[in-house]
């Protein structure tokens, strides 16, 4: 299998392990939607992030020596994963809020967010493919909230913050780099997790070990975002141009539909599959504008959402 994989080219390589990737996030947050049912949004985050820690710190230090657990960039690393352990509790909140649809609507704008930031910077100028871009995703995130306001309320605020602090995080991803050994990567956010999240986790229901077949459930949990976290900047060193990688993001929208079916019995209403349709295009369009331009900054940035 490995042979295989190594035998396709650095393109196919990355869309491959860029599925695997994002798959692994929506696996996680579909767990994550079963166990906030009885579990706080501080509860699986501590539970997660014990879990990631668990396999990181071995990992790192027996493959690559403790010296290498603090990476090359130790602040930088540190303020990415204050950005992604407040950007982990808000998409937690926003999961247990809202159907998987809606939530991913929302986070789609993260590609956007990131034209927005390098064009309010001055970095690039607000060209025309990208303001057609803008349009269309706000179009489409006010078809979605606008008749279910009320109905969405906190979530969608928590939803909003979430993609804001990911934006972040990915803009340190790209300031650090793909040098430091790959669970240093997972280390940080898991470790600021578990300091923000423990002092409020239910404890009483952790120990000694979850009820029933939720401790099997917070070990997928914590592996799958393991996975992410790890599998998403490997995709990205990895392909030639970002553009290349960046639309399979908009895959979790159909693992999001088909979770919403199989376990929710919930289909999405035609004003979601609109307004989703309508972010979703405007993502498309600008990714594959900005793949014809090899020095736009949209070049070789990660997208995380977790």
């Amino acid at each position: 299998m490995m042979r295989m994989f190594q035998s396709l080219s650095l393109s196919r390589q990355a869309i491959l392990v860029a599925l695997l990737a994002y798959g692994s996030f929506s696996h996680a947050d579909v767990l994550t939607k079963f166990l906030t049912r009885d579990y706080s949004p501080a509860t699986c985050l501590t539970m997660t992030a014990m879990i990631g820690l668990l396999i990181s710190i071995p990992w790192v230090t027996f493959a690559n020596g403790w010296k290498k657990l603090r990476g090359q960039h130790l602040k930088m690393h540190l303020a990415r994963g204050c950005v992604i352990a407040l950007s982990s509790y808000m998409a937690v909140t926003s999961i247990k809020l809202l159907p998987l649809p809606e939530f991913y609507s929302i986070v789609f704008l993260s590609p956007i967010f990131l034209m927005m930031f390098f064009t309010l910077t001055g970095c690039e100028k607000l060209q025309s493919h990208r303001l057609v871009a803008v349009i269309l995703a706000f179009t489409g995130v006010l078809i979605i909230v606008g008749p279910q306001y009320e109905d969405l309320g906190i979530g969608l605020v928590t939803a909003f913050i979430c993609v804001v602090c990911s934006t972040m995080g990915v803009l340190l991803a790209r300031k650090i780099g793909h040098h430091d050994p790959l669970p240093v990567y997972s280390f940080f956010p898991f470790l600021l997790i578990l300091l923000v999240n423990s002092p409020f986790a239910q404890w009483d229901l952790l120990l000694p070990l979850p009820k029933d077949y939720d401790s099997l459930k917070f070990l997928a949990l914590g592996f799958f975002i393991l996975i992410g976290h790890i599998g998403v900047p490997v995709a990205y060193a990895k392909a030639p141009e970002t553009s290349l990688v960046a639309p399979v993001f908009y895959t979790q929208m159909l693992w999001a539909i088909l979770y919403g079916v199989i376990f929710f019995d919930r289909f999405p209403t035609w004003m979601t599959v609109g307004g989703a349709g309508l972010i979703i295009s405007g993502g498309l369009y600008m990714l594959l504008k900005e793949r014809k331009n090899r020095r736009s900054p949209m070049r070789d940035i990660p997208i995380e959402i977790e």
